[in-house]
């Protein structure tokens, strides 16, 4: 039991110890998507707890198609780096160490919310949603490749210590590996 209190190393990036807080969605943040006083307490009393990182919640990477909840934390603009780089300097200041989540909600995402028609690799019916997704275009397969490694820079610009890419709950990712979706 006390391995998971020891130190460890995982790439250039030295962990005060094993333990990691996975992403979950509070839903804290501002309805923008932007980083909140709320949300940064979150977390900073998390780390405070003395988690040795914390992976923060699903963030969507643009600002058209990938948002898959309301009031989802962001990381598709520039505007938006200050605060997440105020969350992250919060946990980094209790020697946590702070990576973000980025994801797609793919045919799950609410088109209510993204106000569009949600993407998938095939046009499929949503058991979330109730929708059809649309088929996305080879272009807009290389625009969302683009928008998780603006995301990925944006994080890094803010100063996260390292990014999770969400590939599971059937979220967009997960659609092109399944052989049903």
């Amino acid at each position: 039991g006390w391995e998971l209190l020891k130190p460890i190393k995982v790439g250039n990036k030295k962990l005060k110890n094993r333990m990691v807080m996975a992403p979950l969605e509070n839903h804290l943040n501002n309805a923008d998507g932007s980083v909140s006083k709320k949300l940064i307490d979150y977390y900073v009393e998390r780390a405070k707890g003395g988690i040795g990182t914390i992976i923060v919640q699903n963030t969507h990477v643009d600002d058209q198609y990938s948002n898959s909840a309301l009031s989802q934390l962001g990381v598709y603009s520039d505007n938006l780096i200050a605060g997440l780089n105020e969350l992250a300097e919060a946990v980094q200041a209790f020697g946590t160490a702070a990576f973000l989540q980025l994801g797609h909600g793919g045919y799950q995402c609410n088109p209510n919310i993204a106000k569009r028609q949600p993407v998938a690799p095939s046009a499929m019916l949503s058991v979330t949603t109730g929708v059809t997704a649309r088929e996305l275009t080879i272009a807009e397969i290389k625009e969302i490749e683009d928008n998780f490694a603006i995301a990925a820079r944006r994080a890094k610009q803010a100063g996260f210590d390292g990014v999770e890419i969400h590939g599971a709950h059937g979220y967009l990712l997960s659609e092109f590996l399944s052989p049903y979706l």
